[in-house]
């Protein structure tokens, strides 16, 4: 489960999107490469179907974070949580 600082939940729906904001919370700096997150959640698929799974799942999550958008961060090259935040 995921609080904001007054303890309300933010609720992340789809389960590809829980796997993200867990594998980037168990991660050194709170930071993945888009290439290691695809090679974990979408092994079975190819580069160009994988980026752009990661990349819907990545607007699914910037929606549930509606409210703290400098919470979860994104470039061409990785995914990262604010540890700030």
């Amino acid at each position: 489960m995921i609080e904001d600082s007054t303890n309300q939940e933010i609720e992340v729906q789809s389960a590809k999107g829980q796997a993200i904001v867990a594998l980037l919370c168990c991660s050194p700096g709170m930071k993945r490469s888009r290439k290691w997150l695809k090679d974990i959640l979408w092994s079975d698929r190819n580069h160009e179907q994988a980026s752009a799974s990661l990349r819907q799942i990545l607007s699914q999550l910037r929606i549930c974070f509606a409210g703290y958008e400098d919470v979860l961060h994104a470039d061409r090259y990785c995914v990262w949580l604010d540890l700030a935040r």
